[in-house]
């Protein structure tokens, strides 16, 4: 029998958060509006409860039971061998100890060394030891209970990785800060800033609108789609590094790179939604903060023009920023 949590099982949890996603877009009256964590006079979504609860051959394992082992839902003796599969679960409790169900690791593919570990693979770790302790350790276990917690330990983990702080890792050090504080020398900065950001690939559905579709239409958008807006983002970020910022300046530079960094995670994340569903639905909820983010550098730039009663011809780059001073009064 295979060992648990096995891949199926990850297939299971991807089903349970989508259908959790698209169930929380579809009834949001917003265009994007944020998941909140779950509470006790909150309605679950049916979806996922039912899923959660079903067991389709009717052998007594539920079918996210039988995709922790590995076995096939619609059929209750899944290798044939005429044991039921809730038969051959019940034999491991005789070759099970709980030293192995402590050493349990996700079956899911490796990532590389610059991925953070994938949130449905813990979650379906934490899950299977769970399920493995009460199943073999305590004279009955609570599916359906379990059902509902592993729901709610969706959501909730949306939620907490929705708050979790993002890294700023541009500081001072990493660009070319100039002493110089003149009209001239911000004229030259915030042309040389627009000139940067208006080099960044016109791409006709970003990273959000990509995953917003594919909510609605209950579809995986490839990872390749999100290739040139994460290029861009990377590429625009060294361009940063490299223009002289007025020492007035600096501060709203480092702000307005590490948002670029915080956007590009986010696009990043979603991108993965294949492998990791639970971090790019966090990540999707997280959007609107680190858009609002964006707002305090482009407010600085916007005070500088004016007050330093900035002009642009349609060549220059900073004639980006001009359209921006009316939302600034």
């Amino acid at each position: 029998m295979q060992y648990l949590p096995s891949k199926k099982f990850f297939i299971f949890l991807f089903t349970l958060t989508i259908l959790l996603s698209v169930g929380w877009y579809l009834n949001s009256p917003k265009t994007h509006q944020t998941i909140q964590t779950n509470t006790s006079s909150k309605k679950k979504d049916s979806s996922t409860g039912i899923i959660a609860k079903k067991d389709t051959d009717g052998d007594g394992l539920l079918d996210w039971e039988e995709t922790l082992w590995g076995m096939n839902p619609d059929n209750p003796d899944t290798d044939g061998d005429g044991i039921s599969d809730n038969e051959e679960v019940l034999a491991q409790e005789h070759t099970l100890s709980l030293e192995s169900i402590a050493s349990i690791s996700p079956a899911s593919d490796t990532l590389s060394d610059d991925e953070p570990p994938s949130l449905v693979a813990q979650i379906a770790q934490d899950f299977g030891k769970t399920y493995l302790q009460q199943k073999f350790t305590t004279s009955s276990i609570d599916t359906e209970r379990m059902s509902t917690d592993l729901v709610t330990k969706l959501q909730n983990t949306i939620v907490e990785e929705s708050s979790r702080n993002l890294s700023s890792p541009f500081s001072e050090k990493d660009i070319i800060v100039i002493k110089e504080n003149s009209s001239s020398a911000l004229l030259t900065y915030i042309n040389g800033l627009g000139n940067a950001i208006q080099s960044m690939p016109h791409i006709e559905k970003n990273g959000i609108l990509l995953f917003t579709l594919g909510l609605s239409k209950q579809e995986i958008i490839s990872e390749d789609l999100f290739t040139e807006e994460l290029t861009g983002y990377l590429t625009l970020i060294e361009s940063l590094k490299k223009i002289p910022v007025p020492k007035s300046m600096a501060d709203t530079h480092i702000a307005l790179m590490n948002n670029f960094w915080h956007q590009y995670q986010i696009i990043r994340s979603l991108s993965k939604v294949d492998s990791d569903p639970v971090r790019a639905l966090a990540a999707f909820n997280r959007y609107p903060e680190i858009a609002e983010e964006s707002l305090s550098p482009l407010g600085a730039i916007i005070d500088s023009i004016v007050q330093n009663d900035l002009s642009f011809t349609e060549e220059d780059g900073g004639l980006v920023f001009v359209s921006y001073k009316e939302l600034r009064k």
